[in-house]
């Protein structure tokens, strides 16, 4: 496992992989570290077979994500730069995508296997399509 620099990586032994921005200083503000490091953190939970699942969240304690860091994306910062990052983000969405997704069946899969345990799901999760 490599070391991140803008986030935390975990790995559970339930296979729960949690990728948590951790640039609270920022708003957790996207950068090329940033965009880099998550890049490579979905990369190594899709290529890690111990991994079931993929949390992505922040250790901001009110904020995921601030959008992108100005001071490193914008303003006064070279075209070339700009639009390197800009080529940045639709690959996180497309790096996120291979994961995979819940589907309703899924969902309903899972509150199912949590009922037959004797748990209680206590969070409501929306639908999806």
């Amino acid at each position: 496992m490599r070391p991140f620099e803008t986030l935390r990586y975990d790995l559970s032994p339930a296979g729960v992989a949690t990728i948590a921005l951790d640039r609270p200083d920022t708003r957790n503000a996207l950068s090329h570290e940033l965009y880099d490091d998550l890049l490579a953190a979905v990369a190594q939970a899709r290529d890690d077979g111990a991994v079931g699942c993929v949390v992505l969240t922040s250790t901001h304690p009110t904020t995921f994500c601030a959008g992108g860091r100005l001071d490193t994306l914008g303003g006064d910062v070279p075209l070339v730069e700009r639009h390197a990052a800009a080529e940045k983000f639709p690959n996180v969405f497309a790096a996120l995508g291979e994961l995979g997704f819940m589907t309703r069946k899924h969902i309903d899969d899972f509150r199912r296997a949590w009922e037959h345990a004797g748990l209680d799901v206590h969070q409501s999760i929306g639908e999806v399509e």
